[in-house]
């Protein structure tokens, strides 16, 4: 077989990632015919069916019921409680004419928490949009794309420690992602252990650089539907990066990628470095990232 030149596995890559993307971010045309019935929306708009894979979850991770629209079904992100009253999560689990500094999320975003040793279950109506940063289009998914959300209240749950020193070329990262349950319709957390592909540390010391996007490949489990926004932790426990995209085997474009690419490895993606994100005042990020 002809070898892709790197151009074309660029275009794929990016074929392969958006199509993951927009099953999430793009809001589907509804016919008047099949549009729900208000009370039903509502009903699972409302619900918190949030459970641990095993008997604790870490008390930081969390989901989210989003209406993109009144009229379709809320669709499930993952999310990670960075304060009392703050959570991470993407740019695309936030509806399009919410995806502005200071825009009211209430009554389109619930927050759930699972129940723990600490904890009962909680859910939280989302208050405002505190800040969100989406990349450019053609960039997708090689962007940054992130959102921090401000709840209705506030939690005492213990919020993910952030690391700001990046992440090195072949660590550990583990995920605490949300997973539907098609037997029982639970959302899930459960825990996942991946790669980093490449290094977001900083370049040199001179520079004090940091990449904006870290990679993941060789997850133990699949990358799907729902775990956009979940957290990226090292292993120190320490959250440094937001989940957005991921392609798993299986799939004929997938499949194309790993056997035209040899350093790739089956269940991969990607997010953004927290470094990069500029959520604390007192710790501006964009001036020291690329």
């Amino acid at each position: 077989m002809k070898r892709s030149s790197p151009l074309a596995l660029v275009i794929l890559l990016a074929a392969v990632f958006c199509t993951s993307c927009v099953r999430e971010a793009q809001e589907p045309r509804i016919s008047k015919k099949n549009v729900p019935p208000p009370s039903e929306i509502q009903e699972a708009f409302l619900e918190n069916t949030l459970v641990c894979e095993t008997a604790d979850c870490p008390d930081a991770v969390a989901s989210l019921n989003v209406l993109m629209t009144p009229s379709q079904f809320p669709f499930v992100c993952s999310a990670t409680l960075i304060g009392n009253r703050q959570i991470l999560t993407n740019a695309h689990c936030v509806p399009q004419d919410l995806r502005q500094n200071g825009a009211s999320c209430a009554g389109r975003v619930k927050i759930n928490f699972p129940a723990n040793r600490n904890f009962p279950p909680e859910q939280f109506d989302c208050e405002s949009v505190q800040a969100v940063h989406l990349g450019p289009e053609f960039m997708a998914p090689f962007r940054q794309d992130w959102a921090i959300l401000t709840l209705r209240g506030t939690t005492n749950r213990q919020a993910a420690r952030s690391s700001q020193r990046g992440v090195a070329r072949h660590s550990m990262i583990q995920l605490f992602k949300v997973d539907r349950d098609l037997f029982s319709g639970d959302s899930v957390v459960t825990e996942t252990r991946c790669q980093a592909n490449t290094s977001s540390s900083p370049v040199t010391q001179d520079t004090q650089r940091w990449s904006n996007l870290v990679e993941i490949n060789d997850c133990d489990a699949n990358l799907i539907v729902g775990n956009s926004g979940a957290g990226y932790f090292n292993e120190q426990g320490r959250l440094v990066g937001v989940h957005s995209w991921g392609c798993n085997p299986g799939t004929q474009l997938c499949d194309e990628i790993l056997r035209e690419n040899p350093l790739a490895k089956p269940n991969f993606g990607g997010g953004t470095n927290i470094s990069c994100i500029e959520w604390r005042t007192d710790r501006p990020a964009q001036s020291r990232c690329h």
